[in-house]
């Protein structure tokens, strides 16, 4: 299946940096990449609904990733100085979840199941829910690559985007699955 030119035009005009589709089957759940998802490797883990455990089991997110044919990569970099904070770079990756927001409404006029994966965890609310009570919005939920174990250097690869870690720099990724 193509994209349409539509989101593509849309993702730029949003913002990205690149956009580029591949197929539903080139989104591939890791368990190795999955493994980094721990309390001792990542502040998220067990702090909201989109990552684990909150996200369900490796499993639960291959069952969700194959009911799609096609997803749109979506991709921005930014040039940061060497006295920047976290909490800039934060700013940034926030920044970049708002934006994939937007894109994901326009796509569901056309694909109303359109599925959106993210960079980092959840930041939609001040302060999440969980595990305490149900997720305030269920019709904004959304899932982290990293909590769905995909490599995202393997699949900006396969999207033909460039992708790495380099100093001064941040590059951050979603995947919009259609």
């Amino acid at each position: 299946m193509k994209m349409p030119d539509t989101y593509l035009k849309a993702a730029q005009e949003l913002g990205f940096t690149a956009a580029a589709p591949v197929n539903g089957s080139a989104v591939v759940c890791r368990p190795e990449i999955r493994a980094q998802c721990t309390p001792k490797k990542c502040k998220n883990y067990a702090a909201n609904w989109i990552c684990p455990p909150g996200c369900g089991d490796l499993e639960q997110c291959e069952k969700i990733v194959s009911e799609y044919e096609k997803a749109l990569l979506l991709q921005e970099t930014h040039a940061l100085p060497e006295e920047t904070d976290l909490k800039h770079a934060a700013a940034l990756a926030r920044e970049h979840n708002q934006r994939a927001e937007k894109l994901i409404k326009i796509i569901r006029r056309k694909y109303p199941k359109a599925f959106l994966l993210t960079t980092g965890g959840c930041n939609l609310c001040e302060t999440c829910t969980y595990p305490g009570e149900p997720c305030r919005y269920p019709q904004k939920q959304r899932g982290s690559l990293s909590a769905f174990g995909i490599d995202v250097s393997e699949l900006c690869s396969k999207g033909g985007l460039a992708f790495s870690f380099e100093k001064g720099k941040v590059t951050f990724v979603s995947c919009i699955l259609i």
